[in-house]
């Protein structure tokens, strides 16, 4: 029978630590299978996405549950599953749907079955306690997600305390797995992010309105390294916080681009460009609209063109960065395709590639963006 009320005194929050503790941490999840299947006095448990290609998308299960109960499953009894012939019938996959294997389909009938014969009592799954911690129309967009738990045929089916302490923990489940799916979601989008930026022969730093660093790629970190320790050599910094000179050309850059030339302690030469992203609105980053961007270079050239920052922070291949300056230089796409010796299409195509990548509409709001990169102030 499905359970309605909440337990007053049974102990359900032991396995919260563990739970908690899995999020944006895969090879934890199986610890919080084992907790879960504990409180609730389970044999085994699986989470999954009910589909055949359950075992291709995130899944976890407990020590007990055994990866080829799962392939048997998909290989031989997928179109027996009379627990799912009955949840879909009756529309049962709901979010937050918590029910033992009598409400799905009773005992009496289960026995009937070549699913139950052959498979449930084989895998020691003869006993159900199942739950939908999110269905197909959950607001935060991810997959149709179940958490299943299972008891050998020998014991006793899950009883109505335990239903109700499932109950208890099914907002837990809810909330850690959703924030552990936006926590490899957020893995993916950085780690992507970082690479790309770690193959940037120049540095790239973000710096908030409060001076901290929000981030900095490989080369960044190592030019930070190095300054830092020049200007504590020199007695210029005085806390643990970005170095002066970054800090300095960062306030600078409140209302135009400026690049200043920094020398390190081994007399090497670099310049620091920095813009404030707030007149870099084709970036989309309006949650960090008041923060600044760094380049970091050794090549006076690179900091003083504006083309140069453009193909940097853009992306810019190197034909479509020549098609750009001959653009700014009032070039037509003929003049360019004939300077370039290539074909007028094979410039259209360009411009159509220089306007996606910059966010552009149109070939003006492209001359207007590559003005923000025109005021840069040269300060030695």
């Amino acid at each position: 029978m499905m359970a309605e009320n909440m337990p007053s005194s049974a102990d359900w929050t032991a396995p919260l630590d563990v739970l908690y503790s899995a999020v944006g941490e895969p090879d934890l999840w199986g610890a919080a299978m084992d907790a879960l299947c504990e409180a609730l006095n389970a044999h085994s448990a699986l989470l999954f996405t009910p589909c055949a290609q359950m075992l291709d998308m995130p899944h976890h299960h407990s020590k007990e549950y055994r990866l080829e109960t799962a392939k048997d499953y998909l290989a031989n009894f997928v179109n027996e599953d009379v627990y799912n012939v009955s949840a879909v019938s009756r529309d049962m996959f709901k979010m937050g749907l918590i029910a033992t294997g009598e409400d799905l389909v009773p005992m009496y009938q289960l026995q009937e079955t070549r699913f139950f014969k052959d498979f449930l009592v084989k895998h020691n799954q003869g006993h159900l306690l199942t739950s939908v911690p999110f269905d197909q129309n959950n607001q935060h967009q991810l997959p149709t997600t179940i958490l299943s738990f299972y008891r050998p045929l020998s014991q006793q089916p899950f009883s109505q305390s335990e239903v109700d302490i499932f109950y208890r923990l099914m907002p837990h489940v809810q909330r850690a797995w959703l924030l552990h799916d936006q926590a490899e979601k957020y893995k993916v989008l950085n780690n992507g992010l970082q690479g790309a930026l770690n193959q940037l022969s120049h540095g790239v730093i973000l710096v908030d309105e409060q001076e901290k660093m929000q981030f900095a790629n490989q080369v960044a970190k190592r030019f930070l390294s190095a300054l830092y320790l020049s200007e504590l050599k020199s007695m210029h910094t005085a806390k643990l916080s970005l170095p002066k000179s970054i800090l300095q050309v960062a306030n600078m850059s409140a209302s135009k681009l400026t690049c200043k030339k920094v020398m390190l302690d081994q007399g090497e030469q670099w310049f620091v460009v920095a813009a404030p992203l707030a007149r870099l609105p084709h970036l989309g980053l309006d949650e960090v609209s008041n923060s600044t961007v760094i380049w970091l270079t050794k090549d006076e050239t690179n900091a003083k063109n504006n083309v140069c920052l453009m193909a940097d922070l853009f992306r810019l291949t190197f034909t479509e960065a020549k098609v750009l300056e001959l653009l700014l230089g009032n070039h037509t796409p003929q003049v360019i395709a004939d300077s370039l010796n290539i074909k007028i299409s094979t410039v259209r195509s360009h411009l159509s590639n220089l306007l996606i990548k910059t966010g552009s509409k149109r070939q003006q709001d492209l001359i207007r963006l590559s003005t923000a990169f025109e005021f840069i102030d040269a300060i030695n």
